[in-house]
């Protein structure tokens, strides 16, 4: 698990849950990026996502 999948799901467990927007903000990284990294712990069954 890359160090900053380790964040986001730190980030969801202190906050309940997070904007794509917001995660991008906080990590310093594109919207795309945590799009990316959210696929892959949604494939791992370490997040879920809400619309």
């Amino acid at each position: 698990m890359l160090p900053r999948h380790r964040q986001i799901l730190e980030y969801v467990r202190q906050h309940g849950d997070a904007s794509v927007d917001a995660l991008a903000r906080v990590l310093g990284v594109t919207t795309q990026t945590i799009r990316r990294d959210i696929r892959q712990l949604e494939d791992e069954r370490l997040l879920a996502r809400y619309h």
